[in-house]
């Protein structure tokens, strides 16, 4: 299956509300006149005075003021982009499956693509299906399996599922002696105009 940066985003949110939360309890504190109180010698700002005092004019006039403004501002843009880029989720693939064989044999080493090619040889005997693609992830003794099926419009998308689940399914699991953690089935149903809608179960 696809994995999500699930919990970067939880981090980062915790980040953020912290960061949120004391600033926000700075301007309490200041606004209250308690300020004085939490940092010793910081005198609070009277009634109607700006919280900063800044003269705009020799701001600008500052050129590590604007250069400081200038890189925040791109470290801000990577971050963001960074943060973006991470929300694509991004597939799990196993490499190799290590299986167990005979006794006098150790461990198998097998490619998932062979296991693939036949399981979806398997499920393109069942009648009405016209192709399958499917993806195996995760570990041996726990694969998600994804399966993509292509069926002819007259078929029962029903027993065709049934009969993935039940037979091809099946016949996998006994091949790894492990039943799937997760099988995820999607069905493209073909018309005779060449068209597809899609089924998920």
């Amino acid at each position: 299956m696809r994995q999500s940066p699930a919990a970067l985003n939880r981090s980062w949110l915790a980040i953020i509300g912290v960061l949120l939360l004391l600033g926000a309890a700075a301007l309490v504190v200041a606004t209250a006149g308690l300020l004085d109180t939490v940092i010793p010698g910081a005198a609070a700002p009277e009634n109607g005075a700006p919280l900063l005092d800044v003269d705009p004019a020799a701001t600008a006039a500052a050129p590590a003021v604007l250069g400081g403004a200038a890189g925040v501002g791109v470290l801000l843009a990577l971050l963001g982009l960074a943060w973006l880029a991470a929300q694509v989720p991004r597939r799990r693939r196993t490499r190799t499956y290590r299986l167990h064989g005979a006794e006098d044999n150790g461990l198998v080493t097998i490619n998932p693509t062979v296991l693939e090619g036949a399981l979806n040889a398997d499920i393109e005997r069942l009648p009405g299906v016209e192709k399958s693609r499917s993806v195996l992830r995760g570990s041996s003794t726990a694969p998600d399996v994804t399966i993509r099926t292509t069926v002819d419009h007259r078929a029962s998308i029903g027993d065709t599922v049934r009969s993935i689940r039940g037979g091809a399914v099946e016949r996998l699991a006994g091949s790894l002696e492990a039943m799937p953690r997760t099988v995820a089935i999607i069905v493209d149903v073909s018309t005779s105009t060449s068209r597809t809608r899609n089924v998920t179960q």
